[in-house]
């Protein structure tokens, strides 16, 4: 937790918006995950007329979306932040992942919430991830059969801006082309057990130097999390996913 924030009243709710915990999770994770969001203004190298825009159009996007009435959006933004979160410390797909946030016209354009990098010896694979939190499964089956719509047109997904670093410290930016992608989704109550955990490992980590059994507490609380129903679902849906599109390819 950022430095000098008041530490939370650990006290969890149920209900439609965001709970306590869940308020104080978004908090910090959301902030840091826009933070991190590719800027299309970075790439120098690209048209200045065409990045402006792709801004412009995205910019009226964001307000055309800002008018709906999702009771979902910030739970939405809360699992979004999360996953990249769980993602980038290795506790949902392990050290070889990390979780890109692409930029904003990726996300509005594209639907594309997540970039997962895998980086090996052998070479280096992304996926795009879609992510979602809905009580419904028409909207996920409209998304995922969008995604075959796709592939028996012989199309993947293409992001116009993209930037990455490799473990070995060469950085690229450019396009980024064939990449196929997920839908993930969510219901409230997953996302809601992994955020008061780790609002609460947040809390008990301020402890810790002094108390022995907050140590113990806290790597309890790691392991729920790296065994959370939010992380197991997760990887089924993309497994399932991969091998129904492999029938496309």
């Amino acid at each position: 937790m950022a430095q000098g924030q008041e530490k939370p009243q650990l006290r969890s709710e149920s209900g439609p918006t965001l709970n306590e915990l869940e308020r104080v999770v978004y908090g910090v994770l959301v902030p840091a995950m826009e933070a991190a969001r590719i800027n299309p203004e970075n790439f120098k190298h690209y048209d200045p007329e065409t990045v402006k825009r792709n801004l412009e159009y995205t910019a009226k996007l964001v307000a055309d979306n800002s008018k709906d009435n999702n009771p979902y959006k910030e739970h939405a933004e809360l699992a979004e932040a999360i996953i990249w979160d769980q993602i980038n410390s290795g506790a949902f797909m392990g050290t070889e992942a990390k979780s890109i946030v692409p930029s904003k016209y990726e996300d509005i354009t594209k639907g594309v919430d997540s970039i997962v990098r895998f980086e090996k010896k052998t070479g280096v694979a992304h996926l795009a991830l879609a992510i979602d939190v809905t009580e419904s499964a028409v909207e996920v089956d409209r998304k995922i059969e969008a995604i075959l719509g796709d592939l028996q047109a012989g199309k993947l997904t293409t992001l116009e801006y993209f930037e990455s670093k490799s473990q070995h410290g060469i950085g690229y930016q450019g396009m980024l082309e064939n990449i196929p992608k997920v839908v993930v989704a969510s219901g409230r109550k997953s996302v809601r057990a992994v955020a008061e955990r780790i609002a609460k490992l947040w809390n008990l980590s301020e402890k810790a130097t002094t108390d022995p059994q907050s140590k113990a507490e806290i790597e309890k609380l790691k392991r729920a999390i790296s065994k959370s129903q939010l992380k197991f679902k997760m990887l089924f849906e993309i497994r399932a996913q991969l091998i129904k599109y492999a029938d496309y390819a």
